[in-house]
């Protein structure tokens, strides 16, 4: 008989395989942060698995006894001709970190390192982050994730500098492990300009399902930009449970992309605070459940400061079974004036299983400010594919040109041409069938 773990039970009651990675580290520093999460994970509330957000995921499990993603190892990434068209490149696997960073960069003072790297160079400002991030994270999953990873990188430019190629950091999950927890960490100074590409994929047969929390903590400087792209192909046996938070600062821009394809179960919580006059957001989502996937999407927009703009397009395509919630809110504080919010949810069903749910809120504490939401839900059009079927496209190339039209302009926003193609190609590589 098959032992299992209730996975909301495992984030709620700390197991003590998990209670072990808490003290596990070379770096004391690192070892006492993790501490101190798991003290912040006591004290906070547990899951509500009744919530809209966590009541369809209750009956997920974890095999027993956990395998917990170890120390990794620590190395440097030999160049290779592919490394051409980054700035540096990051490979994380359960037991591993390799790590490439131009020479030309790492003289100008960027870091990128893993963080216990980072912490042993004396990075002053990524344990200034750390700190912040356990006030940030306030929920017990965020404080489970910090409290017990190994696994994570640190990126920082230096104020003045704008990177031209971009940086990439690829986690690859090889099944030894099926709990394995991440955090990133980026900082943008002032003025400076940086694009970075996140890839999430499974290699060998990912029979076993895995446990993949992570969270993702950036600070952008007055005048910076971030462009930010994300493409996650992960096996059809692992859940992932990503949390960002992104604060952005006097007239900082951020540019974020989600593309999210694989996985069984991925429950993404994302926050952008604008902090500073002048700062800008720009998220963007495109999503493509399928067979029993389920993806869940919260989403914050935070006008915390006046003449501040977010935009946020979301575009879900679900097939068989698929089931997708976005939960949307932008919060505008009591004094502000002239922010200009918005959000907008559209789903295309392709198949009467699917299933589709949007919750866009407002909640506004101030005059003189523009928000506003939307939402659509259809269905291929008939008339649409059988116009296409008179000219000689098949049904599958029909539905898939539909789609095509459908996520065109969500792929429009990505500002970077060559990140814009990355895209695209990832998307050609899946062989999406509709």
């Amino acid at each position: 008989m098959t032992t299992t773990y209730n996975l909301i039970q495992v984030i709620n009651s700390l197991p003590d395989e998990l209670l072990k990675s808490s003290q596990a580290g070379t770096n004391a520093k690192w070892v006492t942060h993790k501490v101190n999460a798991i003290r912040r994970y006591m004290a906070l509330d547990e899951i509500d698995t009744k919530s809209k957000l966590w009541k369809k995921l209750t009956g997920l499990e974890l095999h027993a006894p956990i395998k917990t993603a170890d120390v990794p190892e620590i190395s440097g990434f030999k160049y290779e001709p592919w490394m051409k068209d980054w700035s540096g490149v990051i490979e994380i696997t359960e037991a591993k970190i390799s790590v490439y960073l131009k020479d030309e960069l790492h003289s100008a003072g960027v870091t990128f390192k893993d963080i216990t790297s980072a912490l042993d160079g004396g990075q002053n400002i990524l344990e200034k982050l750390l700190e912040t991030s356990l006030e940030k994270f306030d929920d017990r999953l965020s404080a489970l994730t910090a409290g017990t990873v190994n696994h994570g990188f640190f990126l920082s430019v230096p104020e003045g500098l704008k990177v031209d190629k971009p940086f990439k950091v690829m986690v690859k999950i090889t099944d030894t492990a099926s709990f394995f927890p991440l955090h990133f960490l980026t900082v943008l100074k002032n003025h400076s300009s940086v694009k970075v590409v996140f890839e999430f994929i499974s290699e060998g047969a990912n029979k076993e399902s895995c446990f993949i929390p992570m969270i993702h903590s950036s600070a952008l400087g007055a005048s910076s930009e971030l462009e930010l792209v994300e493409i996650q192909a992960l096996g059809a046996s692992t859940f992932f449970f990503p949390n960002e938070v992104i604060d952005i600062g006097e007239n900082a821009a951020l540019n974020r992309f989600i593309l999210d394809k694989g996985s069984q179960v991925t429950h993404r919580a994302f926050l952008a605070d604008l902090n500073q006059t002048g700062g800008n957001a720009q998220v963007t989502g495109v999503y493509f459940p399928s067979g029993n996937q389920r993806f869940i999407y919260d989403t914050q927009q935070n006008h915390l400061a006046s003449d501040t703009t977010s935009t946020l397009l979301f575009k879900g395509v679900l097939d068989d079974a698929g089931y997708t919630l976005w939960k949307g809110n932008i919060f505008v504080k009591e004094g502000v004036r002239g922010a200009d919010g918005y959000q907008l949810n559209n789903t295309l069903l392709l198949n009467p299983a699917t299933h589709a749910e949007s919750i866009p809120g407002l909640e506004i504490s101030a005059d003189d400010v523009k928000c506003s939401h939307g939402l659509t839900l259809s269905s291929v059009d008939k008339d649409q594919l059988f116009y296409l079927q008179t000219r000689g496209i098949g049904k599958d190339e029909g539905k898939r040109l539909i789609v095509d039209g459908f996520i065109r302009a969500a792929i429009s926003r990505i500002k970077s041409a060559e990140l814009q193609e990355y895209v695209k190609e990832n998307l050609d590589k899946a062989n999406l069938v509709f």
